[in-house]
């Protein structure tokens, strides 16, 4: 009787320990897979952030190589052009760069031009005769020829008679052409003449 009380101790104790022993395995197996799992999900985050670290690298580069073929185009098509302009006029107009005519106005330095621009330049225009005179202005003698193919002169004398000593205030205005072709640097003559007012 007791044999058999013991023999049932025995296996209920090996079964017990059996079921542990599975337990334990299954837990350990979970434990891995759980470890597996956790470390497969690194692995991909650890690629995804790589691809996107890899594609900010390709962008940050195509970004600065567009900076910078923006920039060698742009100091391409901002080439600068130099100037000066001569000034004649007829024996009856005296041109001056003050209101009181107390400096003859015979150069007009344009400075730097770039392509595109408009530069101004402001003379003061008095009648030297004893008639009304009208102006005429030309722009001529242009040194290259071509320039004047990509720029033009004008003003802003709208024709009005001028009488006898009287002083008008005038603005010349170059205008340059965004395509200059090969000029570097160009000279003109500004030309003023004037025919007497009808009365």
């Amino acid at each position: 009787m007791e044999n058999s009380e013991e023999e049932e101790r025995r296996g209920a104790e090996e079964a017990e320990a059996a079921a542990g022993a599975e337990e334990e395995a299954e837990a350990e197996e979970e434990r891995r897979g759980a470890e597996e799992a956790e470390a497969e999900e690194e692995r991909r985050g650890a690629e995804k952030r790589n691809r996107l670290r890899t594609a900010l690298v390709m962008m940050t580069v195509a970004a600065l190589l567009f900076a910078t073929s923006s920039y060698a185009f742009g100091l391409l098509s901002r080439q600068s052009i130099t100037s000066t302009t001569g000034v004649t006029a007829s024996v009856d107009i005296g041109v001056y760069e003050d209101l009181s005519g107390t400096k003859n106005l015979t150069i007009i330095d344009w400075g730097i031009v770039y392509p595109g621009d408009n530069k101004t330049s402001t003379a003061y225009i008095r009648n030297l005769g004893n008639v009304d005179i009208i102006l005429q202005m030309e722009a001529t003698n242009w040194k290259p020829l071509t320039a004047s193919n990509y720029m033009t002169l004008s003003w802003n004398y709208t024709g009005q008679a001028i009488k006898k000593n009287e002083v008008v205030k005038t603005t010349f205005t170059l205008a340059v052409s965004r395509d200059i072709g090969n000029i570097g640097t160009f000279n003109f003559d500004i030309v003023i003449t004037s025919t007497s007012k009808s009365s």
